[in-house]
């Protein structure tokens, strides 16, 4: 498995995984409606060389939330890399909240 960070090649399929997830793009954050969610920063995980999941953050100043958390293949433990590949990112980075 593969972490890495979200590039605009993984746009496309994000956006599938987020709508199929949530039903929408459109997100609330921070008490703002977010558009389009799956335009967010945030991580990737590949398996095998395919995309099987994304964490998007919506960073304001020092404070994060993870908006979206998704993975289409279970059991491989996405979900769990890519929650900590944001923890890991807000320590080296000194976000002074993660919600």
């Amino acid at each position: 498995m593969n972490v890495r960070p979200v590039t605009a090649a993984d746009r496309e399929w994000i956006a599938d995984a987020v709508s199929t997830a949530f039903g929408s793009v459109r997100s609330v954050s921070h008490g703002e409606l977010i558009e389009d969610a799956s335009l967010l920063d945030g991580f990737a995980v590949e398996h095998d060389g395919r995309p099987i999941g994304c964490a998007l953050v919506n960073l304001v100043g020092t404070e994060a939330e993870l908006v979206a958390l998704v993975t289409t293949y279970r059991g491989a433990g996405a979900g769990g890399a890519l929650l900590e590949a944001v923890v890991e990112r807000a320590k080296r980075e000194k976000w002074t909240r993660l919600w």
